[in-house]
């Protein structure tokens, strides 16, 4: 079941590295605050491409996110280990809950990268 475009108040833009890509895809950001009402725009993105995004003032939370970091925890199966000291958890169980979904979708290779 899909909620209406009216409904979305949290957008999640998933661009971690590639800066030049991150550059380029910067604008969407006012565009989506002028398509959505007030929504809170976050993006994830690697340490090393975050000073990008840190102070535009049209994004709400820059979350970093070192991926050879995640993976090699996960080889070494010490992920779960490093997750309380992620920003990950949040000021609501739903918000916190997305964020994990996000984790494992992520890592079991099921988001498509964009």
């Amino acid at each position: 079941m899909s909620m209406p475009l009216s409904e979305i108040r949290s957008i999640l833009i998933i661009r971690p590295s590639s800066i030049g890509d991150i550059v380029m895809a910067s604008p969407m950001i006012m565009a989506l605050k002028e398509g959505y009402q007030d929504p809170k725009i976050s993006w994830l993105v690697d340490p090393s491409a975050i000073e990008l995004l840190r102070y535009n003032p049209l994004l709400d939370e820059v979350i970093p996110w070192d991926k050879d970091r995640w993976k090699r925890l996960w080889r070494e199966g010490h992920l779960f280990t490093f997750l309380p000291s992620f920003d990950f958890f949040c000021s609501s169980a739903a918000e916190t809950a997305e964020k994990l979904g996000l984790l494992i979708s992520k890592i079991s290779g099921c988001l498509p990268e964009f």
